[in-house]
């Protein structure tokens, strides 16, 4: 059956979500985001930020919990937030997704990413274009000595506009899907 769902549904985050839809349809089970804290409630007890020019922000009333890094006007370095370790199975293959709001990126291209647990190695990531805002995933087989990854979201050295924000959320990672060549949002690495 994941076969015909690579084939019937394309790749990116929407192809994902249909293939999960056409599974539960058949009979399937839902897949299970195997990130603990997708809405960042537990803050920095299950993400740990590169430095405090990241942060995650609580939710408001227009807008989900997030993290978000304050734009200087110059290159950001590579800051990140990285998840607590995610076990995984060497040779299987995962999914990540999630929402990158890069508006006010004047250039660079922020991603979401998956790393080994030392956020030294990265497996696969997903990129977006500076000025654009959208849902992006990549689908990817675990090496044979990885049996952690942590889920990372990364400015890249991207220039920010000073005062206004690059945000990412919605992260999820789930076992399967697609190996896509290209996303449909952004570049894959």
């Amino acid at each position: 059956m994941e076969a015909a769902l690579r084939c019937a549904h394309g790749t990116g985050r929407a192809a994902v979500i249909a293939g999960i839809f056409a599974l539960v349809a058949c009979g399937g089970s839902t897949p299970h985001n195997m990130i603990q804290d997708q809405a960042f409630s537990l803050k920095e007890t299950y993400w740990k930020a590169s430095s405090s020019r990241i942060r995650i922000a609580s939710s408001t009333s227009s807008q989900p919990a997030r993290i978000v890094y304050v734009g200087t006007g110059r290159p950001s370095g590579y800051e990140y937030v990285a998840s607590a370790p995610i076990v995984v199975e060497p040779g299987r293959v995962y999914t990540l997704s999630g929402h990158i709001d890069a508006s006010h990126v004047i250039s660079g291209k922020p991603e979401w990413a998956v790393s080994d647990e030392t956020v030294h190695q990265i497996i696969a990531a997903v990129a977006i274009d500076n000025g654009l805002e959208a849902d992006v995933s990549v689908s990817f087989q675990v090496p044979p000595n990885i049996r952690l990854l942590r889920v990372v979201c990364d400015t890249v050295d991207a220039v920010v506009a000073t005062g206004t924000t690059l945000s990412f959320w919605q992260p999820a990672l789930i076992e399967g899907g697609a190996m896509p060549r290209s996303s449909q949002a952004g570049a894959v690495k």
